[in-house]
């Protein structure tokens, strides 16, 4: 064998090698390609059951971070020093090795070619004390398409490529060349950025205790929550309550309200891992050195028990950018430390310049309120007492309705607006002026003494009985008035008692007109008595029965139950006094019923509950002056009783039945009913517009002489309207050669049938209505198919001709006389041609 041939067989030989090599490289590799990198050593581990991370150099340096508390999945730095961890970022972190999986690569196998003789770092993920497995880092290709070149601890020999981005959530850059410790993300990238313990996105809800200090200036306040979730001083001592929102509308160099501060607190983190200053050099620059009489210490607990202690010291303003604008003087941004913590924090303050003056004068946070309400509780009872009242009047909440307790005829619907003018005064935000020092005097005796419940009563299966006490109320005392302000005495079911002096005049939002708070507060049982009445709908109604002391007065109505032809409409008729059967005048009745269904508008309580010898001084006993029954579908009916007048006469006594209570209701309202006028207005309803046979029409003077026009018509067999041949003893129409139009003559009928009577005159006929002037008349008969006979006289207008008189055999003898609108007769009374062709 010649040299030639033995160099080709060598070459075949180390090709076959490699290749061998490259795919045992490959195929060990595809197993794990589909399971991770870690699969062997923790198969089906999940990020949730991972307790520990582990960052280690090889150079020296390890970062651990642990969690410590499974259900919250909260993590804390451990190394190299303690420090909350941002929980999404590490376990982000976890989930990016856990998922990692090799790629195939077909570049040299040797560890050191890789970078990982030895590996130049270490991540170790821990599962208790039982399972653990680590990934060796060597190096990482350019670029976010490139590699990064590990091993595992159960494969130490065996390199393996992994594409780089799958390890985003544990290295900074994304894009560079060299080795993995250069770029991965170090304890100031998993540090929590906020800078107290409490979850900003509970908007300050998951905080139970604050206290703010200026150490050096020996300035302290201090603030928890109560059990039921109240803001309360601990310090200053004794001052109670605080404001929990404070005016939001207002622009302060101050906080007026504890939410708004403890957000400005929560609210506070770094932006990024550039702002933790591990190595921060000389405290003083920051304004943090224990010696600045400016530095302010915040302590913070939160409801599970987390707690924080941070110096605040300068805010970290901005360089001055040119020669030309001033240096910039604010900045949203401040200089903080955390006790226990390394280093310094530059963190979002906006609005934290506002804590140094809260905390040398925290009176803006007192409670302004005389009533702070959870938003998931509710009022839901009163106690009301005016001085000189005997007992308080009670009131409570059922469902949305609020009811009277404990007085005659009770429960029973209380006035809701009443019952909220006085909510709205008590619940009225930040009205109180000052705060005083307890003085009986000013409270001997209270004007008004309220008694509020909040959620204090079980709701009462029995809608008659009166709810069960199950909670103390707040007790509110409504003083002496001095200029414009209202001394109040407020003790709270703990027994804490404060007192203040609130505006006079209340606004009780933004939105509403302000309310005098004494004159809002000052109800008496009567005021509070809902004056609603048993309603009825005027339209529903079937029968009207009035009787009184004036038999004149009395009159019974009933509605047709069906419609009448050709109108189809419903008449109310008399059934008495006779003739029976009469119609009454529609808008009459309805005007009654109008009334009297909406008496609400009207009435004004007087007396709740009067006795025997009171209904007889008022005119309702042996029997009242008027009493008005309606009748209603279903038997039902709506009794009205109306007693005397008022000293005044501007009123009338009444009541109703279903109630005891006695009202005043305006006097229009009596007359009305009492003495109505109900006569059938349509007085020609009954006219024979189709059933007519003769019509005589008798006017126009001056058209052929002095002397009035006589027209007479008759109708022929086939229905049209003809000149009339005179009668025996009747001189015949002048006007012969007038063709009647039958149409015109019908429309004339149909509209006399139609008049409604304006007014009906009393006493006979005079000069001014017109009659005996020929020159100003009308005369009109008609004649019916049965011996009917209508005859009406149509005179003088007047009210610059919007009326005229007209006289009838339609009415009584004694008083024939009515006006009308005339408009729809001009026509007629100008010339006869009106009803010609």
């Amino acid at each position: 064998m010649n040299f030639r041939q033995t160099a080709l067989l060598l070459g075949g030989v180390f090709v076959v090698v490699v290749a061998l090599l490259v795919v045992s490289f490959v195929s060990e590799d595809e197993s794990l390609a589909t399971s991770g990198l870690l699969a062997e050593e923790l198969a089906r581990v999940k990020a949730d059951d991972i307790d520990s991370l582990e960052i280690e150099r090889t150079t020296g340096g390890r970062l651990k971070i642990e969690r410590i508390d499974a259900n919250t999945k909260t993590w804390q730095i451990v190394e190299p020093y303690r420090a909350a961890a941002d929980s999404q970022l590490v376990t982000a972190a976890i989930n990016a090795i856990l998922q990692a999986k090799p790629t195939s690569y077909t570049g040299s196998t040797a560890l050191a070619a890789r970078g990982l003789e030895p590996p130049n770092m270490k991540v170790t993920l821990r599962k208790g004390s039982e399972k653990s497995s680590t990934i060796n880092f060597g190096d990482v290709e350019l670029g976010e398409r490139g590699n990064v070149f590990v091993t595992t601890s159960a494969r130490p020999d065996r390199p393996q490529a992994v594409p780089r981005m799958q390890f985003d959530a544990l290295f900074r850059d994304k894009r560079g060349q060299g080795k993995a410790v250069d770029f991965v993300k170090w304890a100031a990238d998993f540090r929590s950025k906020s800078v107290f313990p409490a979850d900003s996105r509970a908007f300050g809800e998951d905080v139970s205790a604050l206290r703010l200090a200026l150490p050096q200036q020996k300035l302290e306040v201090a603030l928890s929550r109560t059990a039921s979730g109240d803001w309360q001083f601990d310090l200053p001592a004794g001052w109670g309550a605080a404001d929990p929102q404070g005016d939001v509308g207002t622009a302060l160099e101050t906080f007026n309200g504890v939410s708004p501060l403890v957000r400005t607190l929560t609210n506070m983190a770094a932006a990024s891992a550039n702002d933790f200053l591990d190595n921060p050099g000389d405290l003083k620059q920051y304004g943090l050195e224990p010696e600045n009489p400016d530095r302010i210490r915040v302590e913070m607990r939160t409801k599970d028990g987390q707690s924080a202690t941070v110096f605040i010291g300068k805010a970290d303003v901005p360089p001055k950018t040119d020669d030309k604008s001033p240096p910039p003087t604010t900045s949203d941004k401040v200089f903080v430390m955390i006790e226990g913590q390394p280093g310094v924090i530059r963190a979002t303050g906006r609005d934290v310049h506002r804590l140094k003056a809260v905390i040398k004068d925290p009176s803006p946070l007192r409670d302004r309120n005389l009533m702070t309400l959870d938003p998931r509780k509710t009022i839901d009872g009163l106690d009301l007492q005016l001085a000189g009242q005997a007992t308080p009047t009670k009131l409570r909440r059922i469902g949305t309705e609020w009811k009277l307790y404990g007085g005659p005829n009770d429960p029973q619907p209380a006035r809701t607006s009443v019952v909220e003018g006085i909510l709205d005064v008590i619940k009225a935000p930040r009205i109180v002026r000052d705060f005083t020092t307890a003085n009986d005097a000013n409270f001997t005796p209270p004007t008004a003494t309220v008694w509020v419940y909040i959620n204090g009563f079980e709701t009462p299966t029995d809608t008659k009985a009166e709810p069960t006490k199950k909670a103390e109320p707040i007790k509110l005392e409504f003083g002496r008035k001095e200029g414009d302000s209202i001394h109040v005495r407020r003790t709270l079911p703990t027994g804490q008692v404060n007192t203040y002096t609130i505006a006079a005049m209340v606004t009780p939002s933004a939105a509403s007109a302000s309310v005098d708070a004494l004159a809002s507060v000052m109800k008496s049982r009567l005021d509070l008595l809902d004056p609603a009445l048993p309603s009825f709908t005027a339209t529903a109604a079937t029968k009207l029965t009035v009787t009184g002391t004036n038999p004149a007065n009395n009159y019974t109505l009933e509605k047709d139950p069906t419609d009448t032809p050709p109108t189809q409409e419903r008449f109310w008729r008399f059934v008495a006094p006779e003739p029976k059967g009469r119609i009454a005048d529609t808008k009459s009745v309805n005007k009654i019923l109008d009334q009297l269904s909406t008496l609400n508008s009207t009435v004004r309580w007087l007396e709740e509950d009067p006795k025997p010898e009171r209904l007889a001084e008022l005119g309702f006993t042996p029997q009242p002056v008027l009493k008005v029954v309606v009748g209603l579908p279903n038997n039902e009916e709506r009794t009205f009783e109306f007693g005397k007048e008022t000293p005044d006469a501007a009123s009338v006594y009444l009541r109703v039945g279903g109630k005891a209570a006695l009202f005043t209701v305006p006097r229009l309202v009596f007359t009305d009913v009492s003495t109505p006028d109900l006569r059938d207005r349509r007085i020609f309803r009954g006219l024979p517009t189709t059933e007519a046979t003769r019509v005589e029409l008798r006017g126009w003077v001056g058209l052929i002489g002095p002397k009035p026009i006589r027209v007479a018509l008759e109708k022929n067999k086939d229905g049209a309207w003809v000149i009339a041949p005179p009668q025996p003893g009747e001189p015949p129409s002048v006007l012969t050669d007038l063709t009647p139009d039958t149409a015109k003559i019908n429309t004339l009928l149909r509209q006399i049938s139609e008049i409604e009577a304006k007014t009906f005159e009393t006493g006979p006929p005079q000069e001014k209505h017109g009659f005996a002037e020929p020159a100003q008349f009308l005369e009109i008969k008609v004649w019916g198919a049965k011996g009917q006979f209508i005859w009406l006289n149509i005179g003088a207008s007047f009210d610059n001709g919007k009326s005229a008189y007209v006289l009838t055999n339609a009415l009584p003898e004694a008083n024939p006389v009515l006006t009308i609108d005339p408009l729809p007769f001009n026509i007629y009374k100008e010339k006869p041609s009106s009803i010609g062709k």
